[in-house]
């Protein structure tokens, strides 16, 4: 476990769920039982605070306070240019209940290597963002078109979190469009 000061409260990591605890605020006297410490490296971008791992006597009050781990399951069905992503609900709801759902088209080009957002000819029914249900459906895809699909699951703590949000991911090939 991890524990991240953010001057808000505490962010612990554990091996697959960040918790936030906003009612927990971190004095310099705070001082949790150390393990280990480490210092931002250079050489490490995504480490931009002092990190202790410890147990900490916030942990039990803050369970209900994490994100939620990636979508599982997915099954994509493709009907030449249009698709149908569905999904399970993840392992881990982070112990809350508003998870939500994004999707992120990605259009692919082998070639270079590449993926990037699709533009807003594709069609995401009921919407791409924010969503309730585990089925969407998109419309308007290119033929012969190589995309991935990334699933996220967020909640209400998501935002809070330093990482991005926990993700399945789909690539599909579209087909021939009809005539």
């Amino acid at each position: 476990m991890q524990m991240h000061r953010d001057g808000e409260g505490l962010l612990l990591r554990t091996h697959s769920r960040m918790i936030h605890c906003p009612n927990h605020k971190v004095s310099s006297n705070d001082k949790p039982a150390l393990l280990t410490h480490t210092r931002p490296s250079h050489n490490n971008k995504h480490q931009a605070a002092e990190v202790y791992h410890f147990h900490h006597p916030c942990l039990p009050a803050c369970v209900a306070d994490a994100v939620p781990s990636q979508p599982r399951n997915v099954i994509s069905s493709v009907n030449e240019t249009s698709l149908v992503l569905e999904w399970s609900e993840p392992r881990d709801l982070g112990g809350r209940d508003d998870t939500f759902y994004n999707v992120i088209c990605k259009k692919c080009l082998p070639e270079r290597g590449m993926c990037s957002r699709c533009d807003d000819n594709v069609d995401i029914s009921p919407r791409h963002l924010g969503l309730t249900q585990r089925r969407v459906a998109v419309r308007n895809l290119q033929a012969h078109t190589q995309y991935s699909f990334e699933i996220q699951a967020v909640n209400g703590v998501s935002n809070k979190s330093p990482y991005t949000p926990q993700f399945s991911a789909v690539n599909i090939t579209t087909n021939q469009a009809g005539m």
